[in-house]
């Protein structure tokens, strides 16, 4: 899936039809075929680990953390990270319609990113 980074945001959906809505999102933005279940199911993960709080209540701070979260487990690379990112993304802003503010890159990892293990 392309990296979704444009800044414009669907109109507010306060009844979003899950999970065929988010679908025609994700094939809108580009989305391989082969690729939906796997954006469906990094979505489906984000809301298990918050149990009890409505998802519209969720933002940035929470999809970090979940992120932060999985990049610490063992046999989880980047490309899975940044997958679940986008598929976040486009959840909260493509399908809802609810505006995430901008992520902050850590300066001291984009300068030094960790080299690979052997």
């Amino acid at each position: 899936m392309p990296h979704i980074r444009s800044p414009v945001t669907a109109p507010v959906n306060p009844e979003p039809q899950w999970p065929e809505g988010y679908v025609a999102a994700l094939r809108e933005a580009g989305a391989q075929e082969k690729t939906i279940p796997y954006c469906i199911g990094w979505v489906r993960r984000f809301f298990v680990r918050f149990p009890g709080r409505r998802r519209r209540d969720l933002g940035r701070p929470e999809i970090e953390a979940f992120l932060a979260e999985q990049a610490a487990r063992p046999g989880v690379s980047n490309w899975l990270v940044q997958q679940a990112r986008d598929a976040l993304e486009l959840y909260y802003g493509k399908f809802r319609g609810i505006v995430l503010p901008p992520r902050h890159e850590d300066p001291v990892a984009v300068a030094h990113p960790t080299p690979p293990a052997a």
